[in-house]
């Protein structure tokens, strides 16, 4: 996926194929929710035949087709297709691949970017299904026409309506591995631009215990606020932040003395229960793995002790009787007098010199050999994680 536009509708006696480049590509091979022809089995449901009317457009080809790939945080080039959120990141949206030119322009098919990836003629990228059959130019056609009568929303979408969040990524409660660059807001209605800032938009960490309301937390208030032009979705750049390790919440104000509008002057029905008012709250966790070796004894058994001492430092024949597996380790290591120097603890929390399991390490122990026995021995850099673990009280 190259640019988040493609995967539509073709004629049925190519489907199939298409379908197996999609499931491929997509790492989704089990066939499931498949039928014995290879189509999705809730294709077109509800949908009826393919008209230009968006919502047909969504039933009988976003939803059972494109979503496959385009939905969730992980969407190709952050764009989702699934009922909630694409026509708010189709229509009025710059493309990533070509910014000058909108993904949908209303009005303007042959300027509309999802059409070029549709027909071959983007300047960038591959055309669209990627690497599967072209659409024929029927369905082409269909979208087409769609775009060029003004690209109109769903007749549920009208006005009227409160204003509300439909969709937010990072999701409610999701865990993150990666530090997010930005927070993806969708909404129903179009927003009032003057509305959306730090003051009706509130970003707080929870001071690393996940709670909020304890006193700890820190609010951001340098982060940057982009309202499409279309009024539908909100970008919350956070690039600039310097987001850690921690549980994050973000808040949109319906209440006093700050609230989020929309173009009708509507306030924001953040709870969702059909009345103007109310905060829309949703949180996200940031846990990066930890790579590599570090100064914590779970590390430490991990990527050392287990894979290089209990080839023998293990059972009841362990030499000196000191067993590194993970169930004894920790036990026979910390505050424990060694064997060979009973002067000394095998780890002394606070004291690495004074740690005959640093000393053993390093070699400069005053009985016996260097360990690990007979080599490769340990790096100092490895070395001098252990020598940290130990400085900061050798902690499990």
């Amino acid at each position: 996926h190259q640019n988040g536009i493609g995967n539509l509708m073709m004629p049925r006696w190519n489907y199939l194929l298409l379908v197996y480049l999609f499931v491929s590509g997509c790492s989704a091979g089990s066939g499931e929710g498949l039928d014995n022809n290879g189509r999705p089995l809730d294709e077109g449901s509800g949908g009826g035949p393919l008209v230009a009317e968006f919502q047909s457009i969504q039933d009988n080809v976003l939803t059972p087709v494109c979503t496959i790939c385009h939905a969730g945080a992980g969407a190709p080039v952050g764009l989702r297709l699934d009922q909630g959120n694409s026509f708010a990141m189709l229509v009025d949206v710059p493309s990533v691949q070509v910014p000058t030119l909108l993904r949908v322009d209303p009005g303007d098919p042959d300027n509309s970017y999802l059409i070029q990836k549709m027909e071959g003629s983007a300047s960038v990228g591959g055309r669209m299904p990627l690497n599967g059959p072209p659409l024929s130019q029927a369905t082409i056609d269909v979208v087409r026409s769609w775009v060029a009568a003004g690209a109109l929303a769903p007749a549920d979408g009208g006005g009227g309506l409160l204003p509300r969040v439909t969709s937010i990524a990072p999701a409610q409660d999701e865990r993150l591995t990666v530090v997010p660059t930005e927070i993806t807001i969708v909404f129903n209605k179009a927003m009032d631009a003057s509305t959306l800032n730090t003051t009706t938009i509130q970003l707080t960490s929870s001071g690393g215990d996940g709670s909020f309301g304890d006193g700890n937390e820190t609010s951001f208030t340098t982060f940057v606020v982009q309202l499409a032009s279309n009024g539908l979705s909100a970008t919350v750049d956070l690039s600039a932040l310097g987001l850690a390790d921690d549980t994050y919440q973000i808040t949109l104000s319906g209440d006093s003395p700050s609230f989020l509008l929309d173009t009708e002057g509507l306030r924001l029905d953040g709870d969702d229960d059909g009345a103007e008012g109310g905060d829309f709250v949703s949180s996200f966790t940031i846990e990066i793995p930890v790579v590599g070796l570090q100064p914590t004894w779970r590390s430490i058994q991990d990527n050392i002790f287990t894979p290089m001492c209990i080839t023998c430092h293990a059972g009841a024949g362990a030499p000196a009787g000191l067993q590194l597996d993970e169930d004894n380790s920790f036990n026979m290591l910390v505050n424990i007098p060694s064997s060979q120097v009973p002067t000394l603890l095998r780890v002394e929390p606070g004291d690495p010199d004074d740690s005959y399991l640093v000393q053993k390490l390093e070699g400069t122990q005053t009985v016996g050999g260097r360990m690990p026995q007979g080599g490769p021995f340990l790096e100092q850099s490895d070395i001098d994680v252990v020598r940290t673990w130990v400085t900061d009280g050798a902690p499990q």
